[in-house]
């Protein structure tokens, strides 16, 4: 149990408010226990795409002087990875706590120094662990309603959006490592990673990553790609029963079957669904935004903290590493970890 923050209303700041980071300033809006007091972003034209009631809050184009010179709580940061260790480090130091956009830095060796600094709190933003699909699964493997998991699928597929500077890998794959981890309840041993990225494209861009977990588990990771459709679905494969998840804008669906389901969908053959689950109006963005507020407001732990981010951050790099090198990347002994 971390100290509490004892005002009733924490004040927050936001970093970057691009395509990202402008649902940020909205959310720190709407939360309870929460205001947003400042905005900072390089670009003053980003000011116009803000909805109106974060729009009128003071802007700054340096987060330096916004932390300086704003009596903040917390500071949310969604700038590009390359950033993320120098803005949060900044912040540290002023003693505010930071929530970092996903992955928590662009290398572990940086990760690691933001965990470490004392200067305040780190939660790092992996989305899916606070959709509430997730926590239904999750759910599901502690009544051992699936049985022993056996595989968990994950595919984030489809075209870049303009602009993105990350890889698809480093952009689009902490979601599911964050998810693996949670709902496995340990790290993985090892990684294998293979492209199907044209030539004159980085290979990262359309990747295949195979983990294995212990014992005898695998997660298999797909991003990218050429596909005009985007595709954001994660199958979790039990020796019972297995459950797919497909998610939508405010909008998800959970998919039931009866008995364990192939990898790779058979056209006409395997197993048919027993019974579809739909979830809507629910933004995980928002639940995410109130798990930082409520965790500051109580002193509990986050769901996702600094040890995430860098575990996060690790099968990144190593994922890197064994695309370069051709080869599986073993990633050492795991640590069993809680299951959420």
């Amino acid at each position: 149990m971390q100290q509490a923050t004892a005002r009733p209303e924490l004040a927050l700041g936001v970093v970057g408010v691009g395509r990202w980071g402008r649902h940020w300033a909205r959310v720190c809006t709407d939360v309870i226990g929460g205001r947003l007091v400042a905005v900072c972003d390089s670009n003053p034209a980003q000011r116009t795409e803000l909805p109106v009631q974060a729009g009128q809050v003071p802007w700054f184009t340096s987060a330096e002087q916004m932390v300086a010179e704003v009596e903040l709580d917390g500071v949310v940061i969604a700038t590009p990875a390359r950033s993320h260790a120098t803005l949060a480090l900044m912040a540290l130091d002023r003693g505010r706590h930071v929530l970092v956009e996903k992955p928590l830095a662009a290398s572990e060796a940086e990760a690691r120094q933001i965990r470490a600094h004392l200067g305040g709190r780190v939660m790092v933003g992996h989305l899916l662990r606070h959709h509430p699909a997730i926590a239904r699964i999750s759910a599901m493997i502690r009544a051992g309603e699936l049985g022993r998991v056996t595989h968990i699928v994950c595919d984030r597929l489809g075209l870049p959006p303009a602009g993105r500077e990350e890889t698809a890998w480093w952009a689009l794959a902490p979601h599911d490592i964050s998810v693996m981890r949670a709902l496995f309840g340990a790290d993985p041993e090892s990684i294998q990673a293979t492209s199907t990225a044209p030539s004159g494209r980085h290979p990262e861009d359309a990747m295949t990553a195979v983990l294995t977990f212990p014992p005898g588990q695998l997660g298999i990771i797909r991003v990218g790609g050429d596909s005009p459709t985007k595709v954001r679905r994660i199958t979790v494969i039990g020796e019972r029963r297995s459950v797919t998840f497909t998610d939508g804008h405010l909008r998800a669906s959970l998919v039931h079957y009866d008995s364990p389901v192939a990898i790779e969908p058979v056209s006409g053959g395997g197993p048919e669904p027993v019974r579809e689950e739909t979830i809507l109006g629910v933004e995980p963005l928002l639940v995410q935004a109130q798990h930082f507020i409520d965790c500051l407001r109580s002193g509990a732990a986050f769901a996702t903290d600094g040890d995430e981010g860098v575990a996060v951050v690790r099968v990144l790099e190593a994922g890197s590493r064994a695309l370069e090198l051709g080869q599986a990347v073993l990633l050492g002994a795991s640590l069993p970890l809680e299951r959420v």
